[in-house]
């Protein structure tokens, strides 16, 4: 009778440890597509931000209204250095063209 007892027990405790196994699985390839479509978020907010640059750099070359808005909105503002540096001239065209949008594309 004892042996049937822990033939039992030890067969409980298979299917608790599958179980857990299945869970842990589950987990895995949530935490798997998760992580792919956080990298397809980040390669779209890429692309857009390679596209802003590129316009950007366009209305440097062609535009002197939109120059003389960045001049006056580099030096009107505060922003941190880093981010002057970095970003002032898409800053600018967010301002300029009101594109609300800018912002959250650059806080990746």
């Amino acid at each position: 009778m004892q042996m049937q007892q822990q033939l039992q027990e030890a067969q409980r405790q298979l299917q608790e440890q599958a179980v857990l196994i299945a869970k842990g699985e589950e987990e895995r390839s949530q935490m798997a597509k998760a992580e792919e479509e956080r990298s397809q978020v980040i390669a779209t907010q890429q692309l857009e931000l390679n596209e802003l640059r590129l316009v950007n750099k366009y209305m440097k070359a062609t535009d002197p209204k939109y120059l003389a808005f960045l001049a006056s909105e580099t030096t009107t503002a505060d922003p941190p250095q880093q981010q002057v540096s970095m970003f002032s001239g898409l800053f600018a065209f967010e301002l300029y063209f009101g594109c609300s949008n800018l912002f959250w594309i650059l806080n990746l």
